[in-house]
């Protein structure tokens, strides 16, 4: 941190607030002016030793975002559902109030189709207490995979569903397992001070997501035997 005979506004520099660009550590901070090079030091030794290494056995060195990862989990549930009924209930967010339970309100701001680029707004129960989020797809490859995103709170969540058959007896209803993997990238010093602080709360979370699936998967049990979910 330069004092304030250099002219520069004072703030921590961390290994959490440097960026590698081609081996340079800069500081994220706009209003920081030169390269953080003392700070950078540790990721820049790791870059020559990694290019001066010949072994293929090497871990890559990972990407900024990969570094600051606060938490990542996957989950997987098995609907007995084929698999276009599953990624359209996945994807029809209009509807998704009435198919699970957490959800309160969503209004899809972005008119036409479900695409890459639809933007929603989602209100749900989130740790007993309302909470409003946009999101955005931002992959759909249809009907195997769609990847949904969004930032709040100095983090960037991104949550991926994979939709793929599932292995069944010749002549048995139609099974699919849906693989659900929720990434929080912390994008600001702030973001990832309180992703230790929320760790405890990290199983809850885990427990929040399993239950999406299993009102899903209730949903189209329902649809499938022709009675309405009670949603219970």
């Amino acid at each position: 941190m330069r004092g304030a005979e250099g002219g520069t506004k004072g703030h921590w520099h961390k290994p959490l607030g440097v960026l590698e660009l081609r081996g340079q550590a800069r500081c994220k901070h706009t209003d920081c002016g030169p390269p953080v090079r003392r700070e950078g030091a540790r990721f820049r030794a790791r870059i020559r030793a990694r290019e001066n290494s010949n072994s293929p056995s090497d871990r890559p060195l990972e990407s900024f975002e990969e570094h600051c990862i606060m938490s990542s989990f996957t989950i997987s549930k098995t609907i007995h559902a084929a698999p276009d009924r599953v990624f359209h209930a996945l994807t029809d967010f209009a509807n998704a109030p009435g198919r699970i339970q957490a959800i309160k309100r969503l209004e899809v701001v972005t008119p036409g189709p479900v695409r890459q680029g639809t933007r929603f707004r989602e209100t749900r129960i989130m740790f007993k207490r309302e909470d409003t989020q946009e999101m955005e797809v931002v992959e759909f490859d249809p009907p195997r995979r769609v990847v949904i995103g969004g930032d709040a709170c100095g983090c960037r969540f991104r949550t991926e569903f994979v939709v793929s058959p599932s292995a069944q007896p010749a002549g048995a209803a139609p099974r699919t397992e849906v693989r659900m993997t929720m990434t929080s990238t912390a994008l600001t010093f702030f973001a990832r001070i309180m992703s230790v602080l929320m760790r405890p709360m990290m199983g809850m979370m885990v427990k929040h997501c399993a239950k999406d699936l299993d009102d899903l998967a209730a949903f189209l049990n329902a649809e499938s035997s022709g009675k309405p979910d009670s949603g219970e």
